[in-house]
């Protein structure tokens, strides 16, 4: 692997993890402002992200 191909792969990489993050956030806020954020409901939304994650893992 070329030092090129590791730069993208690491940027795709990056890519995804914000994109996931910031659903997280989102989500968190959506939850807060129907006043329906408890915290297990985030930690429920946590583990979703987080097995969304561990799926894109996986996958390589």
């Amino acid at each position: 692997m070329t030092t090129k191909d590791t730069a993208i792969s690491n940027v795709s990489l990056s890519l995804r993890q914000g994109i996931l993050l910031a659903l997280l956030a989102v989500g968190l806020l959506a939850l807060q402002s129907f006043r329906m954020l408890v915290w297990w409901d985030g930690l429920f939304l946590l583990a979703g992200i987080f097995l969304i994650e561990l799926y894109f893992l996986s996958r390589n």
